[in-house]
């Protein structure tokens, strides 16, 4: 596959990132509303049963998401910005990065550590290993302190592209929905000079 153009992301990271974000958005939702809606046992039992086999499904696709980040670098920004945002920028792109895999992986461990297998669809069960409460409390800590960090730089993530395409109105998100995208300082065609006037006769 090849990597993304310098200046813009290519079809591979375009898709990455809209189908993560729509998994993970999914997921963080589904999340809070077993921690937080009184549901019967019959009707929280399967919910949890999907949480957690989308939660492994996910756990690769983040590593995948992730390693295809690292190896492509992050683009150069679209138009001047200050540096302070362009590092702001960064930091809450590694975030993102960072608790895509933690919150996944510490909710995996949470069940396997607590002495709980994790039946996939029904296809496979992947087995609990040696039960340790210690260690299971602290993946349960991990994946829960994750989760909300996840839904607070995402809060982030979107309010700054949102600023960048309505008030700043640079190609920050134009990049992102269809790729390469004129840049504010971009060479532009010079206006047709106007036709002198003819002299009076």
């Amino acid at each position: 596959m090849t990597r993304d153009p310098p200046d813009t992301y290519g079809r591979v990271s375009r898709a990455n990132h809209w189908i993560t974000a729509l998994f993970f958005l999914a997921m963080l939702g589904l999340g809070f509303t077993l921690s937080y809606a009184e549901f019967s046992r019959d009707t929280r039992a399967p919910l949890m049963l999907v949480h957690k086999a989308t939660g492994v499904l996910l756990l690769g696709w983040a590593a995948w998401r992730v390693g295809w980040r690292i190896r492509n670098g992050f683009p150069s920004p679209p138009a001047p910005h200050p540096r302070w945002q362009i590092r702001l920028s960064k930091l809450v792109h590694v975030g993102l990065l960072t608790a895509i895999l933690l919150m996944p992986f510490s909710g995996l461990m949470d069940s396997l550590l607590g002495g709980r297998d994790v039946d996939m669809y029904g296809l496979f069960v992947i087995p609990a290993i040696a039960e340790s409460e210690p260690l299971e409390q602290l993946a349960e800590r991990i994946h829960s302190v994750t989760a909300y960090t996840l839904a607070g730089l995402l809060v982030l993530h979107i309010g700054a592209a949102l600023r960048h395409h309505l008030i700043d109105r640079d190609p920050t998100l134009l990049r992102m929905i269809k790729g390469a995208a004129p840049t504010p300082d971009a060479p532009r065609p010079e206006p047709a000079r106007p036709l002198p006037e003819p002299s009076g006769v």
